[in-house]
């Protein structure tokens, strides 16, 4: 036993669990210096689903090195919405980074296919090896920017901060990659879908690509909004973007009694979510309304 290697595993898990209290009471994050000391892929169980710790992505596994969702309020949210269903046909991880929404959404039991999209290959061989940890035969994970065009693009491949990089903001070193849209890649009609969009202020362009599929099917569409996607677009911007009749609500996060709720206040948000008024997701999505 590498005993240095389970001193900062151990340590990791250790902080992981006390980060959330390190960051309100202290403005303390250091679970990145823990977890950048783990040198070996290690299987992890986060809330009963196993996913594997790729070391070169080891940061983006800051709570779930401790057992956590990272985005604990967008998994509640989903786990609602699903609730209020007999099944749903597809759920598209646009961003999929180390895959904690497809293996919790392929494991509900409640959804029939799961495809996701990222382009860092550590982060799909994580993604890939915890699809085969769970024995999940309804993934796609495929290794591609989605954009609104199929035009090559910058993409930093640096695992450091995995989760936070975009094509939108490529280092000087960052590689060409293919890049595809949501469009090309999915061809559904007349489906119940969830969408969720992670990709740090690229979102509008997505859904630009998917003005096919989304019209079509009208989603339930999660998105990132917050400090870093403000950079990059605006919220009138998404209204352009989609179809007409959809409305966006605020992913209510931080109160623990409201974590994945809804309301209408956009004025500070981290999460989004659109919902089109013709769609079935409409009625489920104003009862969570808080």
């Amino acid at each position: 036993m590498d005993l240095a290697e389970e001193f900062w595993y151990i340590s990791a898990v250790i902080y992981s669990k006390i980060n959330p209290f390190m960051i309100r009471h202290f403005h303390m994050d250091k679970v990145g210096f823990f977890l950048r000391k783990i040198k070996r892929a290690r299987k992890i169980v986060v809330e009963g689903q196993q996913f594997q710790l790729e070391p070169e992505v080891s940061t983006c596994f800051g709570r779930m090195i401790g057992g956590k969702y990272n985005e604990g309020e967008t998994h509640t949210l989903l786990k609602r919405i699903l609730s209020r269903f007999d099944k749903i046909d597809l759920f598209v991880d646009v961003g999929s980074n180390i895959g904690e929404f497809l293996i919790d959404m392929a494991s509900s039991g409640k959804v029939s296919r799961v495809i996701g999209f990222e382009p860092n290959p550590y982060c799909v061989k994580s993604c890939l090896t915890s699809v085969e940890f769970n024995r999940l035969n309804n993934v796609d994970v495929r290794q591609l920017v989605l954009n609104d065009s199929s035009e090559p693009v910058r993409f930093d491949m640096g695992g450091e901060n995995a989760h936070l990089h975009s094509f939108l903001t490529p280092p000087p070193e960052a590689e060409v990659v293919n890049s595809s849209t949501m469009d090309d890649e999915i061809h559904d009609s007349d489906v119940k879908a969830i969408v969720l969009i992670d990709v740090e202020g690229a979102e509008p362009l997505v859904m630009a690509g998917g003005k096919n599929f989304i019209g079509q099917n009208l989603p339930f569409i999660i998105f990132e909004y917050n400090e870093v996607s403000k950079a990059h677009f605006s919220l009138d911007d998404i209204r352009k973007t989609l179809p007409t009749g959809y409305e966006i609500f605020r992913l209510r996060m931080g109160e623990r009694s409201l974590n994945g709720f809804l309301d209408s206040n956009l004025d500070q948000t981290y999460n989004c979510v659109a919902v089109h008024k013709n769609s079935p997701f409409y009625k489920p999505a104003l009862e969570l309304i808080r």
